[in-house]
């Protein structure tokens, strides 16, 4: 379980003390009604849904939680949600509550990322011929750079072609060609999910992953797949660690030394579930 994946504070309590055991910054339930300044036994009523926190108490307590501010301020709308009467208001309170899971699971809040500088018109070349993106990270090797016509070979593409790719990614500003040595102008882009490109950019670029999976040596790459079943909030658990890892990645690469060019994919599907009936294949 994950603060974003629970709707009751008080089971998201429970699991931050429990976790805090295999830490080194180990939580008590003493602590926390000492932060909040109320005696063990209340608080123990608390979390057996006998008595309520306060929005004053929360607030304390959060205080000595080792956690961010969108996890406290996710805490406060939880326990507001707890707290109110009014139908209608739980109602706004839930969508609330929802809206604050997906915002906290899109990519961008995990990564630094940027735009970058494509016009629209140069965003469709670059990524609905996706080799276009895939050229330009690699050439972010310096041997690549000395000479890019090296790539022709490891990308299986005809010199022809790729005069083309290096003719248009001098002409979008992201590099800089004088002969057949480059200059890496811009390294880092982002393709939003709420592009018009996403979709036609993702389906072309698993194509050419599963593409590169299956017609070269298995040993040279990782892939793996499973089909499972499991509930709502595992799969928001899995989206945010997977999250989580992708920040950790994302530090590990910046520090690397720039040697090859490789490509993660990671997909995580609903095929059936219980409720809503089933949905055509």
């Amino acid at each position: 379980m994950s603060v974003f994946s629970g709707f009751c504070y008080r089971k998201i309590l429970k699991m931050l003390v429990e976790r805090s055991k295999q830490s080194s910054q180990s939580l008590t339930f003493q602590q926390l009604a000492e932060s909040a300044r109320i005696p063990k036994s209340y608080l123990s009523k608390v979390m057996n849904h006998k008595a309520e926190l306060s929005h004053d108490q929360l607030y304390l307590i959060c205080k000595h939680l080792p956690i961010s501010k969108f996890h406290k301020d996710y805490l406060h709308l939880l326990l507001e949600y707890d707290r109110s009467s009014i139908e209608e208001r739980r109602k706004e309170l839930f969508k609330k509550i929802k809206d604050r899971q997906k915002q906290m699971r899109r990519t961008e809040d995990y990564l630094r990322l940027g735009d970058g500088p494509l016009d629209e018109k140069d965003q469709a070349k670059y990524y609905l011929d996706p080799i276009h993106q895939i050229v330009h990270i690699c050439l972010d090797i310096p041997w690549f750079r000395q000479d890019y016509r090296r790539l022709a070979t490891h990308l299986h593409l005809s010199c022809e072609r790729l005069d083309r790719i290096m003719d248009n990614l001098d002409e979008m500003k992201l590099v800089h060609v004088d002969g057949c040595k480059t200059e890496l102008l811009v390294k880092n882009l982002h393709l939003s999910k709420n592009s018009q490109f996403y979709r036609p950019w993702i389906n072309q670029i698993q194509q050419l992953s599963r593409h590169k999976i299956l017609s070269h040596d298995l040993s040279d790459n990782y892939s793996f797949s499973a089909i499972f079943c499991s509930d709502a909030n595992s799969q928001i658990e899995i989206q945010e660690r997977f999250l989580e890892f992708l920040k950790a990645t994302e530090s590990k690469v910046i520090d690397a030394k720039p040697e090859r060019t490789m490509q993660m994919n990671f997909e995580l599907l609903t095929w059936a579930q219980e409720s809503g009936g089933s949905k055509d294949l």
